[in-house]
């Protein structure tokens, strides 16, 4: 069976304090799970084989974002390469496939 999500209980934030509080009790949270997830061996194993390097010491889930972020700043540069291809290949091909279109129409007459 699977288990049911858990529901984020929220309570209403009025003054800088209590926003302060809720901010480091979020840290807190978020620090004992890149705790337990760096001891799990699946997921040190993983990083170990895609992470590479630290470059900078920071927590679990900066570095998490630092590796999608780079990933997307890869895939933007292929598509660099590929849109002026495919709009040449468009250019090239439009002509053709109208005189192509045009000697069947000048057929069917």
């Amino acid at each position: 069976m699977m288990k049911k999500p858990k529901i984020m209980r929220t309570k209403d934030i009025n003054t800088l304090s209590q926003l302060r509080e809720a901010k480091s009790a979020l840290k807190r949270k978020m620090k004992r799970k890149d705790e337990a997830l760096n001891n799990n061996l699946i997921y040190s194993g993983i990083n170990l084989l895609l992470g590479g390097k630290k470059k900078k010491q920071g927590s679990g889930v900066e570095n998490a974002i630092d590796f999608l972020a780079s990933r997307t700043v890869d895939k933007n540069s292929v598509a660099k390469i590929v849109q002026p291809l495919l709009s040449v290949a468009t250019a090239v091909a439009i002509p053709l496939l109208l005189r192509k279109a045009m000697k069947l129409v000048k057929k069917k007459k």
